[in-house]
């Protein structure tokens, strides 16, 4: 059977990419370049690196806390893990330009089995400093190139009288020029990592002509947990900065990503656009959950952090086992054939009931909508659990299934929707 997939115009031996890890040395490159030797040998088909910042900031360039490589082969434990994905990665999963480039090449040169995948902060400097970094990262000898416009660690770059000059992606969506410019310099394939809000319909159409697919990431924001190290316990990040953004991961994740990939696929405009998804997969029918619902490849963090490099072997003998029981000969065999079952994604996972690890131990927040409500209803699209509308429209929430990510507070234009304990 040939498990073979097609992702920026590279063929993969298996749709399984390691997504940008976090909890790894940014300093060390020796130790940085084998672990992506060790993530080679797991049998993923492609990796991709964590995202660079495209510019110096400040005097000098980025450099975060030394931290050690946690012994990923291994696994974290259950209680580690649920108190990463409640709390989000005590440290960003972005690379300074100098360092990540460096890295790049060194990988490049070393892990030779599985491509190499840039990944790239497109929303932050200017247009011409992210197309400068892009070519750097192409003559390092990356084979595809993602363009991160979902990754809320960006804020940890900035101070807080600086956070409202940066581009983000929850205001604006990618610029066809750079985009197009970007193609022009590499002549890479380009892929736009985008979050649950930023809809192809979002997009200027004309971008669809320059990138080779979509990732969508579904990380939610959260705050990064503050150092308790020593007082006053401020941030955890070495340039002192007293308050970081970062994303929240885990299993209870995997229901939104189905949604955004239904919603897409199902799209009579853009139901043949490539695409790749992260979020929540931890389980090795998961992989095959994903492939029924239409994706072209799958990314995952959470399930190496959680079970080691050893989920990959397993997941991929799980995909070839289903495939021989269903006389699948390639994944086109089957990609997409659920969605012929599924009439409204949102209808069918309103009922849905939690359980196991999918519900979060601690729910740590919930949200209200005000009277400020305008009924515009963007937030239904961005939740599909806790959010509905009652007999009237009006918008209510089910707050036992609100996990308290935010995604709604960010996307409401009128700020009718507040956090509470």
């Amino acid at each position: 059977m040939n498990t073979k997939a097609n992702w920026l115009g590279i063929t993969l031996k298996n749709p399984i990419l390691l997504a940008p890890l976090t909890l790894i040395s940014h300093k060390r490159i020796e130790e940085h370049v084998n672990y992506y030797e060790r993530a080679s040998k797991s049998g993923v088909g492609a990796i991709i690196v964590e995202s660079l910042v495209p510019i110096e900031y400040g005097k000098s360039d980025i450099s975060f806390t030394q931290n050690d490589l946690l012994p990923i082969e291994s696994g974290l434990s259950k209680n580690q893990f649920m108190s990463f994905a409640l709390l989000g990665a005590p440290y960003p999963n972005i690379l300074s330009i100098k360092y990540g480039i460096s890295l790049i090449k060194e990988i490049c040169k070393q892990v030779t089995e599985v491509p190499i995948i840039g990944s790239l902060i497109g929303n932050f400097g200017e247009e011409h400093d992210v197309i400068a970094a892009a070519e750097m990262m192409a003559k390092a000898g990356i084979k595809g190139l993602e363009l991160n416009f979902s990754c809320p660690n960006i804020m940890a770059l900035c101070g807080e009288e600086e956070k409202d000059k940066i581009n983000l992606i929850y205001r604006h969506t990618p610029s066809l020029s750079l985009v197009k410019s970007i193609k022009k310099h590499t002549g890479l394939g380009i892929a736009l990592k985008l979050i649950p809000g930023c809809m192809p319909s979002s997009l200027d159409s004309n971008i669809f002509r320059y990138i080779d697919g979509i990732t969508y990431s579904n990380a939610h924001l959260g705050i990064v947990p503050p150092s308790i190290e020593s007082p006053p316990f401020g941030s955890p990040f070495k340039r002192g900065f007293n308050w970081s953004y970062s994303g929240i991961y885990g299993p209870f994740e995997r229901l939104l990503t189905y949604e955004v990939l239904v919603k897409i696929k199902k799209d009579p405009i853009y139901k043949d656009t490539k695409l790749s998804i992260v979020g929540g997969l931890v389980e090795e029918k998961h992989i095959v959950e994903s492939l029924l619902l239409g994706t072209d490849t799958v990314q995952i963090s959470s399930a190496i952090l959680w079970k080691g490099f050893k989920f990959v072997s397993s997941a991929v003998a799980f995909l070839e086992a289903f495939m021989q029981k269903n006389g699948f000969a390639s994944l086109d065999d089957f990609r997409g054939q659920s969605l012929n079952y599924i009439d409204s994604c949102a209808t069918n996972l309103k009922e849905y009931e939690y359980c196991g690890a999918e519900k979060p131990h601690n729910q740590l927040q919930t949200v209200t909508i005000t009277s400020k409500c305008i009924k515009c209803y963007k937030c239904l699209g961005m939740c599909c659990l806790a959010l509905y509308q009652d007999e009237n429209n009006t918008v209510r929430v089910k707050k036992d299934l609100c996990s308290g990510c935010g995604w709604c507070q960010i996307i409401c234009p009128v700020e009718a929707i507040v956090r509470e304990s």
